[in-house]
Parts: structure tokens; sequence; C-alpha cells
């Protein structure tokens, strides 16, 4: 008798689950950063009973698209390719068990949410040429994925681009921070494409995005795809070390890994040219046009139906957003690879303020002089910009905790950019790691954005209170002036 009981009272609850996921997905909440621009807002109407999987034939590939956001006039000669190579490209994708769940989550017609990281190539800078179009995103092969997905269940694909110009994976990291800790509930799919804008030159730095991830968001389904730098024909020391360092990292934690630099080189074995794949339409060889998203769209499409080929219907639970008050919660986790220690990161993970120019939202958009702005300087790419040296100071207010940090991020590039001096005030003392600040321990330092490298990127520094107050918490700011030089532009100041 208690057995049945027990039987009944499991059936009660499940049911009760399905239901309030049935209404999570019909109440529209204020998800991240463009995600409902992206795929539209959810419907008002109660989805849909779960179809079974038989009923889902395959992700398509980009000729069977019946609908995207752009492509171009002549897509219809891109040709599909033949199915070994796209084998080739499944490097560390044996079969998953957490992909198995995000694609019964779509299969039951539960709204799936995909977030990808990346540089201009994932963005889709340049994917439209030789055409032109309003938006580079929306010719991206994440806009594409999320088409080819919402063929199979129309309007139950959250696509959240965070993919950002002249980022780095390091660039990248307090992006994810601040898009989970701002959120009501995790993405089922992190995708990482930072073959073109740089790994962050240590394997160090995608452990720690790893950790992250699972320190916030335990059950999200976590994707690597790996390609060379395209602008060396032959794969560099640089590349095949990040590769190693990919796919120990893809072994040791067990997360997807796709090549599309294999698919690459079994498409010429069989005797094509891999510039079909990769095309220079464009100078620079980091952004190829529409095919070559086209083409990373039909990798994930292959994997994906390699899953569902062999997938078994079964009720899937979302995943769970994690909003831990420490670091104690993942103790009991793997160990690290390459010893990597969160609490030493270059990140804040319980950020107490942040002031992004992405997302402005109650930050200044101006100086008091006005010599500072907050604009796009570049189709994309806004921050607070000053073109002059001065004594108008650009001002951040912000909190501290206990244990202080201030991470600022600024543009680094190789022309016309200047140095800034950068104060902090409040009751601490300063101290950094000395490789991008001038300035030893105190309150002012200057921040040199001109360097030796034919490419603009996202500087990431972390400066770490040397000296603590007896309160728990303190208000201070951070300034910004340009002491030499004709530019400097600010990105990003985030404490905690």
């Amino acid at each position: 008798m208690q057995w049945r009981l027990c039987v009944a009272a499991a059936a009660v609850l499940l049911a009760l689950h399905a239901l309030r996921r049935l209404e999570e997905d019909v109440i529209p909440k204020p998800w991240a950063l463009e995600s409902l621009e992206q795929s539209g807002t959810a419907p008002e109407h109660a989805p849909e009973a779960p179809v079974p999987s038989q009923d889902l034939t395959r992700v398509p590939s980009h000729a069977e698209l019946e609908k995207a956001k752009w492509r171009p006039p002549d897509f219809g000669q891109v040709p599909v390719l033949d199915d070994a190579i796209w084998q080739a490209s499944l490097d560390g994708c044996a079969q998953n068990s957490t992909l198995h769940a995000f694609l019964q989550r779509l299969l039951q017609n539960q709204t799936i949410t995909i977030q990808v990281y990346g540089g201009s190539m994932t963005y889709g800078m340049g994917c439209c040429a030789p055409y032109s179009c309003d938006r580079w995103v929306d010719c991206s092969w994440g806009a594409q994925l999320q088409s080819a997905l919402e063929q199979l269940r129309p309007g139950r694909v959250r696509l959240e681009h965070r993919a950002r110009r002249g980022c780095n994976l390091p660039c990248a990291l307090p992006e994810v921070v601040l898009a989970q800790r701002g959120s009501f509930r995790a993405p089922d799919l992190i995708i990482l494409d930072f073959g073109q804008n740089g790994w962050g030159g240590s394997p160090e730095n995608l452990e720690e995005f790893i950790r992250v991830c699972h320190l916030f968001m335990p059950q999200t389904l976590l994707l690597i795809i790996w390609n060379k730098d395209m602008t060396n024909l032959d794969p560099s020391k640089g590349d095949i070390k990040n590769l190693q360092s990919c796919r120990a990292l893809s072994g040791h934690y067990g997360i997807p890994l796709l090549n599309f630099q294999a698919a690459m080189e079994e498409y010429t074995r069989q005797g094509g040219n891999w510039s079909q794949l990769w095309p220079r339409v464009l100078p620079e060889e980091h952004h190829p046009p529409w095919r070559t998203h086209a083409y990373f769209t039909d990798m994930l499409a292959y994997w994906f139906n390699r899953q569902l080929g062999s997938s078994e219907s079964s009720l899937q639970l979302a995943p769970v957003l994690r909003q831990p008050d420490d670091l104690n919660v993942d103790q009991a986790w793997i160990p690290p690879l390459y010893n990597v220690k969160l609490e030493k990161i270059q990140v804040c993970l319980f950020p107490l303020t942040s002031h992004v120019a992405r997302e402005p939202n109650g930050s200044p958009t101006r100086s008091p002089e006005g010599r500072w702005q907050l604009y796009e300087d570049r189709r994309d790419k806004p921050g607070w910009i000053t073109m002059e040296p001065s004594s108008d100071k650009l001002r951040f207010e912000v909190n501290f905790s206990r244990k202080a940090r201030v991470v600022i991020q600024y543009l680094r590039s190789y022309a016309n950019i200047g140095t800034a001096e950068v104060e902090i005030e409040g009751s601490w003392l300063w101290q950094h790691d000395g490789k991008n600040l001038q300035g030893g321990k105190g309150r002012s330092f200057r921040a040199a954005a001109e360097w030796g490298h034919r490419i603009s990127v996202t500087q990431t520094v972390m400066l770490i209170g040397a000296s603590l107050p007896n309160a728990s918490w303190e208000t201070g700011a951070v300034s910004f002036r340009l002491a030499d030089g004709p530019k400097f532009k600010v990105i990003s100041v985030i404490s905690c």
C-alpha cells in the first residue's frame, strides 16, 4: 500500500512540474539581451501537446531551409556536402546525454535558449558580402541555426547572440557571468567559437570559462567549435597548441568538440578546394561570406541528426540556473585539469556594479564637459570614447565588497589610440598583475591602449583591493582621463 501511495505522489509531482514548464513558456519574461528580438515574443496561446520523437525527421541543411532571417539571392547554388565531410568534424562528439536532453525538450515543444559566444566572424561581420544586409548577425551561423531548429518547432528557439567584434575568449568571460546573473533561467546550449579571435593564449582561459559555466549552469550543454586561424594557409604552432588544449579539456569534462578544420581537410582529401568552404571575398580572411556560415550550420545539423537517430523519447526537465553566494557549491565537481582556481580569475563572479556599453542602463552617457561620449565609432562596437587629451574625466560610480575587485575592459589597437589615466576612489589601495597597466600599488594607473599586433581587440584587466577597510562594503568610483594620444575607448567597468 505504501509503495502505491509513493508512486501516485511521484506522478502528481511530475504532472505539476510539467504544468509549471508550460506556464513558463506561455508567460513572456524579460529574457537577456536580444533573445526576444532574435526570435519574436512568446506565443500567447498554450503550447501544443508534446510531439513523439518519431514525428521529428531531421534538422534541415541550408538547402532545405524554408525560411531564414537573411540569405543571398544565389543561396541555391551552394552545394550540400557529403556526410563523410561532417563525420570528420566529430572530433570529440560521442553520444551525449546532455545533447539528448536538449533535443528532447525541443521535441516536447519546450522553448529552448541558445547562447552564442565568439568574435566578429561569429557575429557575422562580412557574411552578406558581396551583397548587403541591414544586420550582419541575421546571416550568421547562429541565426541560421535558430531558423533550422525552428523549422522543426516554430517559435520554440530563443537565440541570445552574445558574440562581439574584437572579443576573444577572456573578453567574453565577464559577459557570460553578467548574462546569467541577470537572467531567470539557464540556457539550454552555449556554443563557443573563438577560432578567429583567439582562445586567450593559455589553456587556463578555456578551463576558466568551463568552470564558470558549471558554477551557474551545471546542466547546460556546452559546445566547442574549433577552427584554425584562417589568416594562415596551414595551422600555426599556436593553432596546434590550442587544438590540443581544446581536445584535452573536451575529454576531461566530457564537452562536445566540433572541428571545422577537420571537415575542410576531408573536403580537400576528396578532391575539393578548401576555399569553397571558406571563400575570401573580403580582404580580411577572418570574415567569410554566407556560404561558410551555412556550412557551420550544416555541421551542427549533422551532429544533431546523429543524436536524433539514436534517441528515445523521454521527459526532460529544463537546466537549472544556480545563483550561488560563494564557490563552495562546486568543491565536489571534477578537479581542474590545469589547476584553475575560480577565486583568482580575472572576472567578478558576483558583481555589485556593472557599466557595460552594450547595455548602459543607469550608466553615464557623457563626461561633465562632454569630451567623453557613449556611441559606436564602428558598427556594433559601442563604447565611451574621447578624441583628445583634456582634464575632463569620465566617472563611473561603483560598489565594493570586502573582497574588492574592479574589472575594466578597453580597446587595444595598433594605430590612432592613446593612453588613459585610471583612478579609483575609495578606501583601498589597488594592485594588478603588471601586464597591461602601469603603476604600482596605489589608486592611480596608466592604461596604454596601443600595441604592435595588427588587430583591434577588447583588453580585460582586473585590479584587486589590497588594503581592506573595516566596513563590509563601500561605494567608490572609477574615472578615466585621456593623458596622451588621439583616442581612448572604455568598453565596460564592473566591480565586486
